[in-house]
């Protein structure tokens, strides 16, 4: 599913909302099989935090349906008020923060994300999986192991989904910035913090279980993780003119993407043909897109619009990227949106070596 598609959706859904203030049975049906449709595109295209909201959204329809929650009016309000703020993120008119997503209403009641049951098997199959990660990082600390870093993104993928569906909200975001940690750095490189990632959301199981303290708060662990440890870090070049030394930056983060043959030579038989298919012909619409904003970029550099759909273009090719396990288009996507972030938020011109990259 594209992108476009996806919106379209997401506007289909606002529009039905507003010819149903109240909530009602048959309404939430319809809406949960679209926010279904929804969850799964946005997820597609890498926009987890949106699909996140979409499942969410779905979940809290088919209570409205099922005449299952405390507060229906409560609960239609928000689903009203998230999907008017998934039509400007999703569609980006702004990004996800800026977007105004209502209050969670399950902090106030008005639903009960999952029964007993539901909570404990996921409790209980994340203990199994986070123990196959930590064999996995143990083996690489000790040098048994080169480092495939595909198995842990696919759990810590999947655990960002469904801890946000579940409402438990600090681990979906630790997962999400784990995920983010092994897409832009070898498994090597961060076997420690990735050791301390484990040991939070063990902690975290444990307490949800009844079975010991609550862990460390996740945000002092999210900013550990953004300290990598110095022999990780390329050294910092001496101090340069400004135009030189956005050059410099430029260059170093081109540089870390690391074009060598073997990241770039792909085993594509066993793959989806009809997935990678529909996964070219969407990324070269996004590149079109992002190449006629460049040429606007070229004469007016600092232009808002053109700078952010240049990075929704990328942003969304990461995400699809990943989907499909094209690791080395998704690494190469995640450098050219740190790039064009840095020029979003005025720290960097594209100009010169930065508009040639």
């Amino acid at each position: 599913m594209k992108l476009k598609d996806v919106t379209g959706l997401v506007t289909q859904a606002v529009r039905f909302l507003e010819t149903m203030p109240e909530p009602q049975g048959a309404a939430a049906r319809t809406l949960r099989g679209l926010f279904d449709e929804v969850a799964a595109g946005l997820a597609a295209t890498g926009q987890d935090r949106e699909a996140a909201k979409a499942r969410k959204a779905s979940l809290y329809c088919a209570s409205v349906a099922d005449g299952d929650a405390a507060d229906p009016v409560a609960l239609w309000t928000w689903i009203q008020g998230t999907a008017a703020a998934m039509e400007r993120s999703a569609g980006g008119e702004c990004d996800f923060d800026a977007a105004g997503y209502p209050a969670d209403p399950a902090a106030d009641g008005a639903v009960s994300l999952a029964d007993d049951e539901i909570l404990s098997e996921f409790l209980s199959r994340q203990v199994e999986q986070l123990q196959e990660v930590e064999r996995l990082v143990l083996a690489v600390e000790k040098g048994e192991d080169a480092g495939d870093a595909a198995p842990m993104m696919r759990f810590f993928h999947t655990l960002k989904g469904e801890a946000g569906l579940l409402g438990l909200e600090d681990m979906a975001r630790l997962a999400h910035v784990t995920e983010d940690m092994l897409t832009t750095e070898p498994v090597a490189a961060c076997t420690e913090r990735l050791l301390r990632v484990t040991d939070w959301f063990q902690n975290s199981l444990h307490h949800h279980e009844g079975r010991g303290a609550a862990p460390e708060p996740v945000a002092d662990l999210i900013q550990a993780l953004g300290e990598a440890p110095a022999s990780a870090v390329a050294p910092e070049p001496a101090p340069e003119p400004a135009a030189e030394a956005a050059g410099s930056h430029v260059e170093a983060s081109w540089s870390d993407v690391g074009l060598d043959e073997a990241l770039f030579t792909v085993d594509h038989r066993n793959d989806d043909v009809e997935l990678l298919q529909e996964f070219i012909s969407e990324s070269a619409e996004h590149l079109d897109e992002a190449e006629a904003q460049l040429l606007i970029l070229e004469s007016e550099p600092t232009q808002t619009d053109a700078l952010n759909a240049v990075f929704r273009a990328f942003h969304t090719i990461k995400g699809v990227a990943g989907f499909v396990e094209m690791t080395h288009i998704q690494t190469l996507a995640h450098k050219a949106e740190n790039l064009l972030d840095l020029a979003r938020k005025g720290e960097l011109t594209l100009q010169g070596d930065a508009m040639d990259l």
